[in-house]
Parts: C-alpha cells; sequence; structure tokens
C-alpha cells in the first residue's frame, strides 16, 4: 500500500510539473500574441507604408582597390573614374541587337564593343548590368541623356576603372582584374565558408558580403593573391524606394574603407631593362636580392597588356592571345619547367664536397668522355680538355667530371642534398599558381610511370643528372632562389613579390618580408670553392663567360647553361640546321658583387642555343644596370611616377550634380499569376458499429437477412439452407462465395484498424492541420522554385509512415534503443569533429557514402538516453543523479556547439533539460536561473546603446556572439548581414494587418526581401498573407498540439514514457517559439526551423519520429486500460 502511495504521489509530482510547464508555454505564447498584435494592428500602418511604398533598399558602396607601385614609389596599377553605357538584357523591350543598333545611331559602338559584349554577356547573368561602351565622353553622356526615355533597361553610370600605366610590364607579376565569373563567385564562397569556421580569426573582408555590389576580382599575379588586401571593406547606404526601386532618401550610410596600397619588391627600372634585353626572344627571367628575397625583377617574354582584360576582352583578341605559338599569356618563371642544363653543375659540385665523394684537388685526365654500361657520354669537347680538378670543372663546364661525380653520388643521394635549395619544390612565392617541377629519384619514378618496367630507376640514368639533363625540370624562379640561397652562403630566404602594406588612410606601412626560411648546413670552404669557380667562369679568359663579362666594373660569379630540347644520337649538333622550337636552351646563372651579394639572378632564352652567347649578353645588362646604372635609373623612375600620379585616385563616383549619389535598386521580374483551381476538399467520414454478441451461424444470418428486406417493404425470402432447398448447384456455390468475400473484407478492416491504433487520433488531426498549412504556405514562399513543394510532399509521405512506425512500438522496445542511439549519435559527432564537411563556416555534415547530418540524432537520441536513466532509478533518485544527467545532456550539446550550431545545440539541450525538469529538478535552482535571465535581458536591453560599442568586452562570449545579441535589440546596425533577415521580416508581418493581404499576394515575400523564406523564415510569409487572424490560429494550432502532447504524457504508464513525451511535447514548444520570436524579432537569428511548415526533410523526419514517440507512449496507456 505505501508503495502505491509513493507511485501516486510521485505522479502528483509529475502532473503539477506538466502543468507549471503548461503554464509557461501559455505565457510565452501569449507573448508572441502580444507581439503580433503591436506589430499587426498598432503598428500596421508604419509597415505597410515601408512595404508598399518605401521598401528598404540596402545599396552596397564599393570601395576603391588599392594602388600598386614599385619598390621605388613608381604607380603600376591604379583608379580611374569614366561614365559607361550598360545595358541589363533583361530589362531590355526590345531584342537585344535591336537596340545596341538604336544606341549605335546615338553613340558609336564598333565592332569591337559588341564583340565584348558578348563575350561578357556569355560569363554573366542575364540580369547583371553589363557595359557596352566604356569612357564615355560628356557630350556622348548628354545626348544620351536626352533620349534616355526609349531605351528601358539602358543607362549611363560612373563607374571606377582599373588602370596599367606601363602596359606590358611586368604584367605577369601585377596581374589584371576582371569580372566576377561564375568561377571566381565560387572561390569567394569558398574563402568567405573557410573565413566563418573561425570566429577567432574572422576577417570582415574575407565574407562574401564584403562584395555585395563588386563586379570585378583579382585574376592573376598580385591582383589576385592580394584579393583581401586590395579589394577594401564594403560600405553601404541604407535607401527608401519605391516600390518601382526608385530612391526616396538615404536613412543612414557607412562609407566604405579604400583597399590597401601595396609596394612591390620590383624595381620597375631594372625590370623594363631586364624585358628590353630579351628583345622578342621568348624567355624568363628571375633576379633576386639574396639577403631579404624581395624579387627584383620577374620578367616572362613576350607579355601581354593587363588594360585589354580591365573592360572585358573581345573573344579575337582572346584568341589571338591563347593561340599564339609564343604563348604571352604563359607566366613562364613561375609555371615553365626547363632542364637547367650545366648551371646545375655548381650545385652538384657542392654536393660532392658535402658528401665526401670529392675534394677541390681531386682531378683526372679527361679523354673527352665517358663509357658507362655500354654507353658513351661525351663531353662538349671531344677531344678532351686536359688536367681537370673542380675549379676547372665548373670554369670551362666539363661534362666528363660531372659525369663521374653523378654516378659516384647517385641518384637518391642528389635528390635529397638539392631538395633544401628549392629544385623540384614550391618556394612559396606570394603570387598563385607555382609549378613544382621534376626533382628525380627513385620514389619519385616509382610514382610518376604506371608500368613497372618504367618504374625501376637506371644508374645510366643518374648520369645524365650531373650536368642538369635527364629527368631534371625545374623553374627559372626555383633556379634563381637556388643561386640566391647560394651567394647567402646557405641561408635560405623566401622569394616575394610584395615588400610592403600600406594602410589608405593612415599611409602606415608594414613590412611583408618573411624570415629566413632555414639553413642549410653547409661548410663555408666548401662554398667557397663552388664560388671559386664560378667566379672563373667570368673572370678567368678560360671560363665560358669571360668574354660576356670582360671590363665589367664589379666583380660577378656565374654559370652558362645549354639545355638540349631533344636527344641527338649520333652525329654532330647543328643549332642553324634544325627548326627554331627544337634548338637548345640557353640559360645562366649569376650573382654579384661576389664579396657582398646584391643580386642573384637565373634566365632562360628559349631555343637561344649555346648560354654564354644568348643568355649571357642578357645578364651582363641587367647586372650592369643594376649595379652601374641604377641611380641614373633612379632618377628616370621619380620622373615616370611623377607622371604616372598626375592623376590621383578617386573617389566613390557620382553622378548628376554631385549633391547626393545615386543608387539604383536591383529590379525584379513581374510576378506570374498562378491559376489556383477552387478545388474543395470535402472527406466525410462515416463508421458502421457491429451489433454486441451478433452470432455468425447461418440461421441469424438469414434472421437478419429478413429483417432487412421487411424493413426496405418486400417479403423476405427464405434463408438458405446447407441441405438442399431454394439456391441449390451454382446458386449456393455463389452464395457461400460472397459470405467469404464479405467475411474477408471485415477482417480486413480490422487489420487496418489494429495498424492505425497507435495513432492518437486528436493529435494526428493537429499535425495534419499543420502540414496543410505549410504546403500551402511552401507553395506561395517558393512559387519561383519549381520541384519545393513536390520535394515537401514526399517528405510528408515518409514522416507519415515514420510516424506510424514508431507509434506501433512500445515504449519498453524505445528504451532499448536508447543507449545505442545515444551512443552512435555522440561518435558521429566526434567524427564530424574530426572528419565532418565544412559548409557555410559550419562543420555539421558527414560523408559516409551519403551525405548526413548527425546532430539531428541527438534530438531524439538525447531526451531518449536520459528518460532511460531516470527509468533505471526510478523512485531511488539522488542530488547526483540529476548532476549525471546534466552530464549526459552537455556531451552531445558541447560537440554541436563547437560546430559551431547554435540552433541545434539550443534544441538539443532544450530536449535534454526538460526530461531534467520533469525528473523533479528542483525549483530552488530553475527558479534563480530564470530570474538572472530576466535581468540580464532587461539590462542588455536597457543599456544597449553602451554596451554594443565595438570597444566594450563582453565576458564568456565571442564578438559574434554580442553582434547577433546587438544586431536583436538594433538590427540596423547590420543592415547588410542579421539585420536584414529581422528588418524585412518584421516589415513582412507587420504589413499584413489583421486579416492579411491575401493569399499569393504578399509583396515582401514574392519581391525577395525575405530571405530564406521557404524555411526558417516561412512564417513571415505566413503571417504578411494571412495577417493577425492566421498567426493566432497558427498558434492555437502549436498550443493544442502541446496541451495534446502534455495530457499524453501525464497519463503515461511509466516514468520513461512520461518523460520522453513530456520533453519531445516541450521541444515542439521551443521549436515553435525560437523561430516565431526570431522572425518576428524577438529572439536573435538562429537556424531553427518552424515544425510541420519549413522546407526540409531531415528537419521534418526528426519531428514525425518524435510524434510517433509521443503516440506510441498514449498507445501504452490505452493498451493498458483495455
Amino acid at each position: 500500500m505505501t508503495e502505491f502511495n509513493d507511485t501516486q504521489q510521485q505522479l502528483s509530482k509529475f502532473r503539477l510539473r506538466v502543468a507549471a510547464a503548461g503554464v509557461f508555454v501559455f505565457v510565452c505564447f501569449g507573448l508572441l500574441a502580444s507581439r503580433f498584435f503591436y506589430l499587426q494592428l498598432m503598428q500596421h500602418g508604419k509597415y505597410a507604408l515601408q512595404a508598399e511604398e518605401n521598401r528598404i533598399s540596402v545599396a552596397p558602396i564599393v570601395p576603391n582597390r588599392g594602388i600598386i607601385t614599385d619598390r621605388n614609389g613608381v604607380i603600376l596599377a591604379k583608379n580611374y573614374s569614366a561614365y559607361t553605357l550598360e545595358i541589363t538584357p533583361s530589362k531590355l523591350d526590345d531584342t537585344l541587337e535591336n537596340t545596341i543598333d538604336k544606341l549605335s545611331q546615338i553613340i558609336p559602338i564598333d565592332a569591337r564593343d559588341r564583340r565584348r559584349f558578348k563575350k561578357l554577356q556569355e560569363d554573366s547573368k542575364n540580369f547583371e548590368s553589363l557595359p557596352i561602351r566604356t569612357r564615355l565622353t560628356d557630350d556622348e553622356v548628354a545626348r544620351f541623356t536626352a533620349q534616355r526615355f526609349r531605351f528601358p533597361g539602358v543607362d549611363v553610370r560612373a563607374r571606377l576603372f582599373r588602370q596599367y600605366p606601363l602596359g606590358t610590364t611586368a604584367a605577369h607579376v601585377i596581374g589584371y582584374i576582371g569580372r566576377i565569373s561564375k568561377r571566381d563567385q565560387d572561390r569567394i564562397d569558398a574563402m568567405s565558408d573557410e573565413n566563418d569556421s573561425d570566429q577567432e580569426t574572422y576577417d570582415p573582408r574575407r565574407d562574401a558580403n564584403n562584395y555585395k555590389g563588386t563586379d570585378y576580382i583579382g585574376k592573376i599575379g598580385v591582383e589576385q593573391s592580394y584579393e583581401t588586401e586590395l579589394h577594401g571593406l564594403t560600405g553601404f547606404e541604407e535607401v527608401e524606394v519605391t516600390a518601382g526601386g526608385r530612391p526616396v532618401r538615404t536613412l543612414s550610410r557607412t562609407q566604405a574603407t579604400p583597399g590597401d596600397n601595396l609596394v612591390l619588391s620590383l624595381d620597375i627600372g631594372l625590370q623594363q631593362v631586364a624585358e628590353q634585353a630579351f628583345a622578342g626572344k621568348r624567355g624568363a627571367l628571375v633576379a633576386i636580392e639574396p639577403k631579404t628575397g624581395d624579387v627584383l625583377a620577374f620578367v616572362s617574354s613576350p607579355s601581354f597588356d593587363p588594360n585589354s582584360f580591365v573592360d572585358g576582352i573581345d573573344q579575337q583578341t582572346w584568341d589571338e592571345l591563347n593561340n599564339s605559338p609564343d604563348k604571352p599569356l604563359l607566366n613562364r618563371p613561375l609555371h615553365g619547367t626547363y632542364p637547367p642544363g650545366s648551371t646545375y653543375k655548381p650545385f652538384m659540385a657542392l654536393a660532392g664536397l658535402t658528401l665526401g665523394k670529392r675534394t677541390p684537388g681531386w682531378g683526372f685526365q679527361d679523354p673527352g668522355y665517358f663509357t658507362f654500361g655500354g654507353h658513351t657520354f661525351r663531353n662538349d669537347v671531344r677531344s678532351g680538355q686536359g688536367w681537370v680538378d673542380m675549379n676547372k670543372a665548373i670554369m670551362v663546364s666539363n661534362d666528363t667530371y660531372f659525369y663521374m661525380l653523378a654516378r659516384d653520388l647517385g641518384v637518391n643521394a642528389i635528390a635529397n642534398f638539392m631538395k633544401p635549395f628549392g629544385f623540384g619544390q614550391i618556394t612559396g612565392i606570394d603570387i598563385q599558381g607555382e609549378a613544382r617541377g621534376i626533382l628525380p629519384s627513385t620514389d619519385w619514378k616509382k610514382k610518376a610511370f604506371k608500368k613497372a618496367a618504367q618504374q625501376k630507376w637506371f644508374d645510366g640514368e643518374t648520369i645524365s643528372l650531373g650536368i642538369g639533363q635527364g629527368y631534371n625540370s625545374f623553374t627559372i624562379l626555383q633556379l634563381a632562389h637556388a643561386t640566391a640561397t647560394l651567394a647567402n652562403n646557405g641561408i635560405v630566404m623566401k622569394p616575394h613579390l610584395v615588400k610592403e602594406i600600406e594602410d589608405p588612410i593612415t599611409r602606415a606601412r608594414h613590412l611583408t618580408v618573411p624570415k629566413e626560411s632555414g639553413v642549410i648546413p653547409l661548410k663555408q670552404a666548401d662554398i667557397d670553392v663552388v664560388k671559386r669557380g664560378m667566379e672563373n667562369v667570368i673572370e678567368n679568359p678560360s671560363g665560358t663567360a669571360y668574354k660576356v663579362f670582360r671590363g665589367a666594373p664589379y666583380l660577378a660569379a656565374g654559370k652558362t647553361g645549354t639545355a638540349q630540347v631533344f636527344s641527338l644520337q649520333g652525329g654532330n649538333y647543328k643549332g642553324h640546321l634544325l627548326a627554331e622550337h627544337l634548338r637548345d636552351h640557353a640559360l645562366f646563372i649569376a650573382y654579384a658583387p661576389v664579396d657582398h651579394p646584391q643580386i642573384a639572378l637565373a634566365l632562360i632564352v628559349e631555343n637561344g642555343g649555346w648560354g654564354a652567347q644568348s643568355a649571357g649578353p642578357i645578364a651582363r645588362r641587367v647586372l650592369d644596370f643594376y649595379l652601374v646604372e641604377r641611380q641614373n635609373a633612379q632618377n628616370e623612375a621619380a620622373a615616370v611616377a611623377a607622371a604616372a600620379s598626375a592623376t590621383e585616385p578617386v573617389n566613390a563616383p557620382v553622378i548628376g550634380d554631385g549633391s547626393k549619389p545615386v543608387t539604383v535598386a536591383a529590379g525584379f521580374k513581374p510576378l506570374p499569376q498562378p491559376v489556383v483551381p477552387n478545388a474543395a476538399s470535402a472527406a466525410q467520414a462515416a463508421s458502421a458499429a457491429s451489433a454486441a454478441g451478433a452470432s455468425d451461424t447461418p440461421g441469424a444470418a438469414g434472421a437478419a437477412a429478413a429483417g432487412r428486406a421487411a424493413v426496405r417493404g418486400r417479403p423476405a425470402r427464405r434463408p438458405l439452407s446447407c441441405h438442399g432447398g431454394r439456391g441449390r448447384g451454382k446458386r449456393r456455390h455463389r452464395s457461400l462465395t460472397e459470405k467469404g468475400m464479405q467475411f474477408d473484407k471485415r477482417a480486413w478492416l480490422d487489420k487496418i484498424k489494429q495498424m492505425f491504433a497507435g495513432f492518437d487520433r486528436p493529435l494526428a488531426l493537429i499535425v495534419f492541420l499543420l502540414l496543410c498549412v505549410g504546403i500551402v504556405t511552401l507553395y506561395s514562399a517558393s512559387i519561383d522554385m519549381p520541384g519545393r513543394v513536390e520535394d515537401q510532399l514526399r517528405n510528408i509521405l515518409l514522416t507519415f509512415v515514420l510516424m506510424w512506425v514508431i507509434a506501433n512500438i512500445p515504449p519498453t522496445t524505445l528504451m532499448r534503443f536508447a543507449v545505442p542511439l545515444y551512443t552512435f549519435g555522440v561518435a558521429l559527432l566526434v567524427a564530424v569533429a574530426l572528419f565532418g564537411m565544412t559548409k557555410k563556416g559550419a562543420k555539421r555534415w558527414l560523408n559516409v557514402g551519403v551525405v548526413i547530418q548527425p546532430s539531428e540524432i541527438l534530438k531524439i537520441a538525447t531526451p531518449l538516453m536520459l528518460a532511460w536513466y531516470y527509468q533505471r532509478r526510478e523512485g531511488a533518485l539522488r542530488w547526483y543523479d540529476f548532476v549525471a544527467a546534466f552530464g549526459i545532456l552537455l556531451v552531445p550539446v558541447g560537440l554541436i556547439a563547437k560546430q559551431p550550431d547554435l540552433g541545434t545545440g539550443l534544441l538539443v539541450f532544450a530536449a535534454g533539460f526538460f526530461v531534467i525538469y520533469l525528473a523533479g529538478l528542483s525549483f530552488k535552482l530553475i527558479v534563480p536561473v530564470l530570474v538572472a535571465g530576466v535581468i540580464a535581458v532587461g539590462s542588455i536591453a536597457v543599456f544597449e546603446e553602451r554596451i554594443c560599442q565595438p570597444e566594450v568586452q563582453w565576458p564568456l562570449m565571442h564578438d559574434y556572439q554580442k553582434h547577433r545579441v546587438c544586431t536583436l535589440l538594433d538590427p540596423t546596425s547590420d543592415p547588410l548581414g542579421k539585420g536584414f533577415h529581422t528588418i524585412q521580416a518584421v516589415i513582412a508581418i507587420g504589413s499584413g494587418g489583421v486579416l492579411g493581404k491575401g493569399y499569393l499576394k504578399g509583396t515582401q515575400a514574392h519581391l525577395e526581401f525575405i530571405p530564406e523564406k521557404h524555411t526558417d523564415f516561412i512564417f513571415a510569409v505566413f503571417s504578411e498573407e494571412w495577417g493577425l487572424v492566421g498567426g493566432l490560429v497558427l498558434l492555437t494550432l502549436y498550443m493544442a498540439l502541446i496541451a495534446r502532447g502534455l495530457y499524453i504524457a501525464a497519463q503515461g504508464a511509466t516514468l520513461f514514457g512520461r518523460l520522453l513525451a513530456g520533453s519531445l511535447t516541450l521541444a515542439f514548444f521551443v521549436y515553435a517559439f525560437v523561430n516565431i520570436g526570431m522572425v518576428s524579432g524577438v529572439l536573435p537569428v538562429v537556424g531553427v526551423p518552424l515544425p510541420f511548415m519549413s522546407y526540409g526533410g531531415t528537419a521534418l523526419t526528426t519531428l514525425g519520429i518524435a510524434i510517433g514517440m509521443i503516440m506510441s507512449v498514449g498507445r501504452q496507456r490505452r493498451l493498458m486500460k483495455s
């Protein structure tokens, strides 16, 4: 008896907590209702006016792009303002060709303008405004303005354009900008996702919103690699515009922050001298300052004019550049890979010394060839070069010496030694697309070739490596970097092109020069031996470059190189008889002065022949200029700088009289008027109750039949008899068959009733009504997105199937799944943290063949686990059981919050907390927390203006979390981001009024003012079209759902069932309250869907499973009663 009384007492306490929860739900929904009254009754006029006459348009202000200069201040890239004639194809009322023909009668439009516009149109969206003519004169602007009324969809706009004053000079370094393509947009989105993934290092310049209104982006060179710094920070102005998009007045304006200026390490005078030295030859040159890694010159010949790409290049010019055999668009120092030839020999010599295979004095009598494995490798001088030691081998470029050295070292030893010098490695220079080249080794060959016979490394292949041939293939950048490292005595400096970044406002500069990348462990004595050999190449009359550098007023060290383009088997090489593309490449490396190197360089002349003859003179010209003529060149550069900077960078362009900026709101396509049939759904349910105690005997059946016939007013037939009489033969057989069919139908009906016995009819009806409201609203919200309604209908069908399956599973069986499901869900969350996919800045998804979001599982698994936990401790709860329960809850919540996914984390926490609350968590703990929360919210609301200042730090909260709360209090503080969502949703709700605007007549939704209108913000669409009355009806449906769920929980047969049903029901309250509160401006913007209304299969499935579990608890109670 005592045990029975304890159970009743516990049940009474549980029901008291359920009642308290119900009162809390009622109060919260009352607050929402009062918010509806305020927005749709008291403030309806204000929001209706904003929605219908003065819709808010947030127009981005594109920042000025940063300027690029060389190390001496010569401007390499700048901005200028000009008027453009632009066409928006989607707004034309005539064909595009006719419109252009008519425009050409007012403003000259040549064939190149048409070709360029056609290419722009192919790469852009139909609703974008595209320039057909740029750099309009004032007279041309005036002529068009007078005729503007004839050309809807055509307008004159002031734009900032990029200009490269020196044309082809350093084009591959500077790069160029171009219109944002789909690939560029994907790159922006990826950058934004990466930026959002770590709120600690969040940079607003890398956010996708920072590119709103931006048409151009860096395509190659430093324009691309320093895009974030050059672009700046987009500003915005909040403008009231009419429904047609005409600006009325500016409400607020936040100025754009200009992009940073870049100071390159290039000496543009040296760059121009080097480019001129190539004189139409194909090739590349890189010059580096050894002590710092500054790239002084970066030549790719031939070059191109980046100005051709600024306005949009026409197809003919593009084809000419792209198909040219000289490949002017190829960045040769960065992308081109070549065998280094004899320029590799100084590094081979250093390898021999360092690895102990050679001494400086070791030598031999050169026969002019080297024989290995039956193959003869010949020296360039076939008669031999006498006694050859290391110094002479470098000086005269003796091949035989290095054949032998390569054999003694072996391929892997060579590769291991060369790797720290950067051969076959990415140098890390600050422009994108660097080629790696090939540093051959046995491992490399195994990876490079598929066939086993080709994967084997042969000793004979090592011999050619000694003279820079064979599989050796490096970029000129790598060769220059290695030469600079050698000149710097093994200290490795990472090469870079940007020397300083300058703040455009304060003019403060900070260096980007990297620290040393490392030090190669070399003996200075060994380095000196190699350097002496390179000095003798230039200073000794027997040196291969002596004639080229004779009379130079400085002491230099270098090495010539000639690299074979194809292998010559037998016979003599006769370059003048070969086609040009088959001739040898000419290479040269050098540094100077030898005592304190200021410059190191590497260059190649493609198919130039002998290195000393073709490449050597270019190296001499470059070194002469840098070491002798630089002072004169600096004076010239100063004059060029003065001329180039005569046109100062301009501010944002202004159209009209300049009294106020003009912004143009994006246009919208006219909405199609869908035909909605007047289909009234009239479903009538009829139930027939069978008579109690009815007999299945033939006599009874016959009596019943007779009675029915008598009622119809005709004499009853004699009942059938199994022993003869009326109905013999076929009639008797047919009658028995009909009776059997009647029995089968009844059995099937009974089975169907049993199948749906688990469904709680009132709860199922409420869910059905919510789904009907949801699908009707979704049709309106996604009228311009075909397929959404069909997808949601399939999701609904699946949801009902799952609901039915779960409802027929007894709670005792559900308990068995609690621990495994919870464990499995937490394990998946851990897997997400380790291997998850990142989308839109959050790592929430896991690819297991199909992409899943494991956090959805925990919405069910967490309350299931906690209900199981308390069921196991029923009647013996202690305080530490609540501590353990919070531990069970916080594990998944913490993992979800780290993703980060605030919305899902909140839902999982709420579902778990309600289990703990219903299990008996003391009100002494709950009430103080609620009071503290109310006080905190009130304080924030009162002191919002002070505490939301950027310099104020909030304890225990990240900046982005503070930003969300402050945006809730003042949405206008972030009108381009989260504030935009709240502003437009509140306008939609308020403009709906009491009865709404009518189905499919919501302007805010259909004119794309409401973001995420088919998912998280679907309530704004519903409220705009159905008004206050519709909102109250929807709240009533949710209250009915929660009331029914709490009733089922209160009547639950077991503690597990009561806790599970109660917590899941209250979780529905959190879903509805948070979503509607968010949309109506009461709560911060978080990703929580509206139950049974928002589009989405995963969330709907989760909700269906929860409803099924609640029904399962109710079914258990009914079965126990019966």
